[in-house]
């Protein structure tokens, strides 16, 4: 037979392994739930990093196609300033030249307007 003290021991035993059995156990199916949940955050992730990407490849897209119209702005606008400098400087010739013909004496012919007088028949 068995003393009290042994059964007591051995009690003490099996409630121990039930309880280390039952925090098992536990572990167990939380750290499958844990994984599971881990599992789809890390899939969250995953696509708010994919949507974020191809929203920043569509801006670099966006930011290129802007670069380029601004260089063709830049030239086209360099060679509106070119013939601008060259009316400017035609002008200043045109002017120079209208300013010797004064200053030299000479006069311009101007046509006079002939008046034309109608008849009035009453």
């Amino acid at each position: 037979m068995t003393s009290p003290m042994q059964r007591s021991l051995l009690g003490l035993t099996v409630l121990i392994i039930v309880s280390l059995m039952i925090v098992s156990l536990t572990a167990f199916l939380l750290g499958r739930r844990l994984t599971v949940e881990t599992r789809r955050r890390d899939g969250l992730l995953l696509d708010m990093i994919a949507n974020i990407s191809g929203n920043l490849d569509r801006l670099d897209t966006g930011l290129n196609d802007i670069a380029v119209q601004t260089e063709v702005a830049r030239n086209r606008l360099r060679q509106l300033v070119a013939l601008h400098r060259e009316n400017l400087f035609v002008c200043a010739v045109l002017a120079e030249k209208q300013r010797l013909r004064r200053t030299s004496g000479e006069k311009r012919m101007r046509r006079r307007k002939r008046r034309r007088r109608f008849a009035m028949s009453r």
